[in-house]
Formats: C-alpha cells, sequence, structure tokens
C-alpha cells in the first residue's frame, strides 16, 4: 500500500551551541492533515520542535528526509507544512 507522508513543525538554525535561529511551528497543521486518512496510509513525521523525540531538527535534516521519501517507491504523496527556518547566523569575533 503507498504511504501518505505529512512533515510538519519548525527547523532551527543553529549559531552557537546553546544559540540559534528558529521557525516557530508546532505541527497543527501537519496534525490536522494527517488525521484525515487512514491511520495505517499516513506517516506523520514532525520536526524536534512539534515533537520532543523527533531527529529532525534542521533544514538539512527536513532535506535529507524527503531524499529518502523520493527515493521509496512506497511513497505516493507528500504533504509539506513544515517551516523551515530562511537565514544562517554567525558571531563575529573581533579581530
Amino acid at each position: 500500500m503507498k504511504k501518505i507522508h505529512v512533515i510538519g513543525g519548525g527547523t532551527f538554525s543553529y549559531i552557537a551551541p546553546h544559540l540559534a535561529l528558529s521557525a516557530p511551528a508546532f505541527g497543527k497543521v501537519a496534525r490536522s492533515i494527517a488525521c484525515h486518512y487512514e491511520i495505517d496510509r499516513v506517516v506523520l513525521h514532525l520536526t524536534k520542535m512539534a515533537d520532543y523525540n523527533s531527529k529532525i531538527v534542521t533544514n538539512e535534516d527536513v532535506s535529507k528526509l524527503i531524499d529518502n521519501l523520493i527515493e521509496d517507491s512506497d511513497t505516493k504523496v507528500i504533504f509539506f507544512s513544515a517551516a523551515l527556518c530562511d537565514y544562517d547566523g554567525n558571531i563575529q569575533t573581533e579581530s
């Protein structure tokens, strides 16, 4: 049976170990989409911001997930409601 994947939540862009930019999103839209389909056909992928157990944290993590889903012949549809962080930051030090 082909799978319907729903991706939701927000991502972080780390600047330093305890400092990050973020795109706040907590998975409400993804959960709402997922509940409209047969439970055995839907795979809900939430980011860490929407589910503390998730290993999907950064834009790169989302990109890897999408690459894997595209390669999977059982993927029929991908709903993408995740909020990706639009910026990368860095800390400038005086020289």
